[in-house]
């Protein structure tokens, strides 16, 4: 009997050791190890000097007076030229600035013109670029700061797809009805 009571014991002493990470388990291959989920976050900080401009969202620009603010005043003035006052007039019934992932934006219309004279303006801190567009009398234009691909937020297409852009029917060269009168 005392021979079952050692290799009992034995027994016992060799699942007390594997457990505890003795002999026995360097024999077994590892085991992977689960990679600790990733968190996306924006960085607080963007390489554009516009970024000072974070800290105001969610606030109209007529109470920041967003227009004249620097750097961004003298940016917007040497993109539109003589088209700056276009932005100020369409832009006199306007929401806050917003910001959706590191793109700042905003949204307007000159008032009781909603449908023929509006724009946006779209701050990409990522890229350290502006894009605007205009609708003035239905007709839209898009000002781009310098040649890179900006991605318009949500609410930017919304109001662009919503507008009354004035379109001409096409003409007898371009595939359309003649003219009423027959020869």
């Amino acid at each position: 009997m005392p021979n079952r009571a050692l290799v009992g014991f034995v027994s016992l002493v060799s699942l007390v050791a594997v457990a505890c990470g003795g002999e026995a388990d360097q024999a077994a291959p590892p085991q992977p190890k689960t990679p600790p989920l990733a968190v996306v976050a924006l960085p607080e900080s963007f390489p554009s000097e516009l970024a000072v401009l974070r800290p105001l969202v969610g606030r109209y620009p007529r109470d920041i007076d967003l227009w004249s603010r620097e750097p961004l005043a003298a940016r917007l003035r040497a993109l539109l030229a003589a088209r700056f006052e276009d932005l100020l007039r369409n832009t006199e019934v306007q929401g806050p600035l917003l910001e959706e992932q590191g793109i700042l934006y905003v949204t307007g219309n000159k008032q009781h013109s909603g449908g023929s004279d509006a724009a946006a303006l779209v701050i990409d801190l990522r890229r350290d670029a502006l894009w605007v567009w205009l609708l003035i009398d239905g007709e839209s234009q898009v000002f781009l700061e310098r040649d890179v691909d900006i991605e318009l937020p949500a609410d930017v297409r919304i109001v662009i797809e919503n507008a009354d852009l004035e379109v001409e029917p096409p003409g007898p060269e371009e595939g359309g009805l003649e003219d009423a009168e027959s020869p």
